[in-house]
């Protein structure tokens, strides 16, 4: 109970969340629209203000969630993005301020030095395990299940595609749960076709969609999550 209590609760602070990011944007499309003079928008294309608020909001909820490498690399693609405009702020004519690998790699030293800081440590960039919980932000994420010992899995995918993987299907016993989040992002879940799927998850602005034919006798697998902006299919193999 306490668990579907804490996830109801997120999940409508993440809705509320993401309305008024998205109601901003709208706001910022139609006032542009109309011809209003937006001076801070200084002659930059409005999709790419929206693509910054977007990166800006992911840098405040990942900060809030305490993710360093979600903020770091937020904010270093928010200075990407932008790059061409900071430049000519500041007089530079080539628009250039420094190399884009240069600044992910940077990214990624802050990040770790920031892990080593705080006692923790990831092996990749912008992913790992924190509080039993699999997050991966940007890039490609593949996460197996051993089944064999497979009670329970918690995983959360932001802006990117992640693929979730059983292994070892002959020794599950059945009634495992895996709990999933997914952010702006594609999340697939492969499931073998002989297990019977029960879910229930959360969906904010996205896309859910769930095996058509399933086996009612079969293994009992439990889904639960949300999908916030985000594409997330269950398929049978």
């Amino acid at each position: 109970m306490k668990i579907k209590k804490k996830m109801k609760m997120n999940f409508y602070a993440n809705r509320i969340f993401w309305a008024i990011i998205l109601l901003l944007s709208a706001a910022l499309i139609i006032l542009d629209a109309v011809g209003t003079g937006l001076g801070f928008l200084d002659g930059i294309p409005v999709i790419k203000i929206i693509l910054g608020v977007l990166l800006l909001a992911m840098a405040v909820r990942e900060g809030i969630c305490l993710d360093y490498a979600g903020v770091i690399f937020s904010l270093t693609f928010l200075f990407l993005l932008f790059e061409r405009n900071i430049a000519r702020w500041c007089g530079i004519e080539s628009g250039e301020l420094i190399n884009n690998w240069l600044a992910l790699l940077a990214a990624l030293l802050v990040v770790i030095a920031l892990k080593l800081l705080t006692g923790g440590f990831r092996i990749t960039a912008c992913g790992g395990k924190e509080d039993g919980v699999d997050k991966k932000s940007f890039g490609h994420y593949v996460k197996y299940i051993d089944c064999t010992s497979f009670t329970r899995e918690e995983v959360e995918s932001n802006m990117g595609y992640c693929e979730i993987i059983f292994q070892n299907v002959d020794n599950y016993l059945s009634g495992g749960t895996l709990v999933v989040e997914n952010n702006l992002g594609a999340m697939e879940i492969r499931v073998p076709a002989s297990w019977h799927v029960d879910a229930s998850i959360e969906n904010s602005l996205g896309s859910v969609v769930l095996p058509r034919e399933d086996t009612p006798d079969g293994k009992v697998l439990h889904i639960v999550g949300e999908n916030n902006l985000g594409s997330l299919s269950v398929k049978t193999v």
